[in-house]
């Protein structure tokens, strides 16, 4: 008998759909005839239910193609109920149960030109479906196809349906092109999509109602309500809702400059003006003013939920949680973000508007100080601080203005706080009286001014401590991030501008030429326009990270640095398409690979993987970025890359590790069972726990070529790896155990690098500490005849640098602040903010 031969047609295709897949009824009923269908009950059945199911359809039939219809989320498709079987790039390696399915289910293909597919797809990004389809092709042998609909991209539905009818129809979506994913929050998934018809962007929240309690829908749905009360410049906009197969759909205003939180943090400790502070609040203030008159709580006022546009105008957003007052009655759920509820709110007592007052001081706090107000590893701890304990005064170079109002805001009797209304009435006249005091803030009031910045910054190389030269960088500038390495340098300056200097031999100064050196710093006009928030040096290559997330790069593309998806170099910044789904916050550079942290907390690599630097558990280069096999259940909170390794610290304040162990500079050697000797592991290839920080907070890390340092988060520096160069700080340590260095008096570590063969501290009293040895160049040396270098052995931690300022100029507003302190090879760079309060 012909078994290809079935119901008078030729057979070549098999369809399997569960009961849970999208336009499960609309696809089965539109199968072409001859098309073997299999379909099962996702609750009930298991992988090997499925199998036996194709088994007894087939009756070892083979065809050239399967299609695969099961819903899916953004990261990965739902297969099964019965041991919660999903099918994504982890679970085809990790699972030997979907391993072993999708190997069964390729055995029913001819082999050759077979071919296997996935239709109604909702994984959200190309890297994503690209990886997976890697992985199943390397796994079945078969061509593989992820598409979003029952047609695909390429018409493959057709192998299997009838056209005609299942072209996909008119939704409440027509007229919106997806973008990428924006937000996760408790309820739903925020995308951004584009208004094909008004050419503009928006945010729609989708909430899922099916899956929700009556009180989760109650929740969900009051956000809608507030907004569609709220109608404000300083509020985000809404638009309308809409519901689709039981999804509601919010679509609102889209805040193109990113959150106030990712503001602060991007401004790496560089303080705000304070007349930018106060324009801001104020905008803040008649938000709050608004939605207070429509007698709303917001209840959960942070910085992540004030928005930005990129010309800094305040967007408050996310009502969730708000509640709308319908009575004089006072509210009692103690809801809201731990850090920035009100005492009474964590007394369990009753709050009003007054809470939303304190939330507000707590935004002003932090944008003053770039710091939380309270802060503590546990929420007791927290309670305590917030009901009972004094916030830490906000910098000296503020206004006693502006102290005033956070001390107003922050008074635990709420009944002392002022209200919204106050506010606005008042901020007006501070920020006038900043004007009146020529209060100097940005370089814009300058045009017609001959007084100094109020934060200006100044990058020296330190080759003595008599011998500070200054880099020539324009006149009026703050640098917020400087990026270094050995062939050359990246600044970013407060108004987004990117300045590079040193080695062009590959373009990694993105200035479109290929030139031997440039000695002064040139601006990347191509980047003027991106609002430029994050940057990055490598050996040869430069990256940059948007405020949107988007990520750049240019140089050499020798080892697959640029993430392009090739080998090749270019001379200007050019997008890494691999990542445009994603939203990138941190990046971090090693001498030949790059990391890459998303908002959602996934990790990727690429570059250099010679010594298992990537994480990815193999030793080979990739040109694009590959998504991180992350199981653990801390969530990353911060990445730093070295010379030919990686490490990650979570939101436990753990180090995780990967690549090179030279003098156990990972901290990875593996001690014996009687802890008396340890097994060198010469490198890493998966992120592995450096044991021997457990419990110490480690708040950042980062490495040498041999040896390895961390700041915990009391200040202290912990050191491990090689000290044959005295680089820690004390004699006679084990490279196989850390030892905490001794800073000069009672200083705290606030900047720490490792150089070649010394270590670098930044202390909180703006000192430069040294410990190790330094190489120089000699210039009498050709005349003696001597060796070229001298070198100079500093054992202890050492003071080779101060930023002192007077009483007297600390009473006028004069500071010095060491911003950054760098090692390049035996040369250090120094960044140092100056503050100036010019009176007339």
């Amino acid at each position: 008998m012909d078994y290809n031969l079935y119901y008078g047609v030729k057979s070549n295709r098999l369809l399997i759909v569960s009961n849970r897949a999208p336009e499960f009824t609309t696809a089965v009923k539109n199968t072409l005839p001859g098309v073997f269908v299999v379909r099962y009950n996702y609750d009930t059945s298991s992988l090997d239910d499925i199998i036996s199911k194709v088994d007894d359809k087939m009756q070892h039939r083979k065809v050239k193609s399967i299609a695969i219809l099961v819903h899916s989320d953004e990261t990965q498709f739902y297969i099964c109920s019965t041991n919660e079987k999903v099918l994504n790039g982890d679970s085809l390696i990790d699972d030997p149960g979907i391993n072993y399915f999708m190997k069964s289910l390729s055995d029913y293909c001819h082999r050759g030109s077979s071919r296997l597919d996935f239709f109604n797809s909702r994984l959200a990004s190309s890297c994503v479906r690209y990886q997976l389809c890697l992985a199943l092709r390397h796994l079945t042998q078969c061509d593989v196809g992820i598409w979003p609909d029952l047609m695909g991209e390429e018409y493959n539905g057709e192998l299997y349906f009838s056209s005609a009818d299942v072209r996909p129809t008119k939704t409440a979506l027509d007229g919106y092109q997806r973008i990428r994913t924006v937000g996760k929050g408790a309820f739903g998934v925020a995308t951004l999509y584009r208004n094909t018809n008004k050419n503009n962007l928006v945010v729609i929240k989708q909430i899922n109602m099916l899956d929700m309690t009556a009180q989760e829908r109650q929740l969900a749905l009051n956000e809608a309500k507030v907004l569609s009360l709220l109608s404000h410049p300083y509020i985000i906009s809404y638009y309308g809702s809409f519901e689709m197969d039981g999804v509601l759909m919010i679509e609102m205003e889209y805040a193109d400059g990113g959150t106030l939180a990712e503001y602060l943090i991007g401004r790496n400790n560089n303080l705000l003006p304070e007349r930018q502070i106060l324009e801001m609040f104020l905008q803040m203030s008649e938000a709050i003013q608004c939605i207070h008159q429509r007698n709303i709580l917001h209840r959960d006022l942070k910085t992540t939920n004030v928005f930005l546009t990129k010309k800094r105008q305040i967007k408050l957003g996310d009502f969730g949680i708000s509640k709308i007052m319908t009575t004089k009655l006072q509210a009692l759920t103690v809801v809201g973000t731990p850090y920035y509820i009100s005492p009474e709110m964590c007394e369990g007592k009753q709050y009003d508007q007054k809470s939303d007052i304190w939330a507000l001081g707590c935004i002003l706090y932090e944008m003053a100080s770039l710091q939380r107000t309270f802060d503590a590893s546990n929420l007791p701890a927290l309670i305590h601080f917030i009901t009972k304990e004094h916030f830490a005064p906000i910098p000296l170079c503020y206004s006693l203005n502006l102290k005033k109002l956070v001390n107003d805001l922050l008074q635990k009797d709420p009944l002392r706080r002022p209200d919204a209304n106050y506010l606005v009435e008042t901020v007006p006249d501070f920020i006038d009286f900043i004007t009146d005091s020529n209060w100097v803030q940005e370089s814009s009031e300058l045009e017609s001014s001959n007084d100094d910045l109020l934060n200006r910054s100044v990058v020296y190389q330190f080759s003595s401590p008599t011998n500070l030269t200054p880099v020539q960088l324009p006149f009026r500038v703050q640098i917020v991030q400087l990026a270094v390495s050995q062939t050359h340098f990246v600044a970013l300056t407060s108004d987004y501008s990117i300045f590079t200097w040193g080695e062009d031999k590959h373009g990694q100064l993105g200035h479109g030429e290929e030139t031997p050196w440039k000695n002064d710093p040139q601006c990347v006009v191509s980047l003027l326009d991106k609002h430029i928030t994050q940057v990055g040096a490598g050996h040869n290559f430069s990256v940059f990270v948007s405020s949107t997330g988007l990520v750049m790069t240019t140089g050499d593309g020798k080892y697959g640095a640029l993430g392009h998806g090739d080998w090749n170099s270019v001379s200007r910044p050019k997008l890494i398409d691999f990542l445009l789904k994603v939203d990138v916050v941190k990046i971090s550079c090693g001498n030949y690979h790059l990391a890459a942290l998303t908002n959602e907390g996934q990790l990727y690599t690429w570059g250099r993987g010679n010594h298992g630097q990537l994480g990815l558990g193999n030793l080979q280069d990739c040109c694009f970025p590959i998504l991180v096999n992350w199981h653990l259940d801390e969530k990353i909170g911060s990445i730093k890359c070295g010379p030919e390794c990686t490490a990650v610290i979570t939101d436990c304040q753990n180090v995780y590790a990967c690549g090179l162990n030279k003098c156990n500079k990972l901290g990875l050697n593996r001690p014996s069972l009687f802890k008396l000797k340890f097994k060198e592991v010469p490198f890493e290839s998966l992120f592995t726990k450096v044991k021997f920080l457990d419990g110490l907070r480690v708040t950042y890390v980062c490495f040498g070529e041999c040896h390895s340092a961390a700041i915990t988060a009391q200040g202290h520096v912990v050191i491990w790896g090689s000290n044959i160069y005295s680089q820690r700080g004390k004699l006679r340590v084990s490279q196989n155990k850390p030892n905490l260095l001794q800073l000069p008096g009672y200083s705290k570590a606030q900047i720490i690098d490792c150089g070649p063969t010394y270590t670098l501290i930044g202390t909180d009293d703006n000192a430069v500490v040294f410990c190790g040895t330094r190489f120089s160049m000699d210039t009498k040396a050709l005349t003696q005849m001597t060796s070229m270098f001298t070198s100079e052995v500093i054992a202890q931690p050492k003071v080779i640098l101060g930023l002192y300022a007077t009483d007297e100029q600390i009473d006028k507003g004069q500071l010095l602040v060491l911003n950054s302190l760098q090692a390049v090879g035996h040369n250090l760079m120094i960044t140092v903010d100056t503050f100036l309060r010019v009176n007339s």
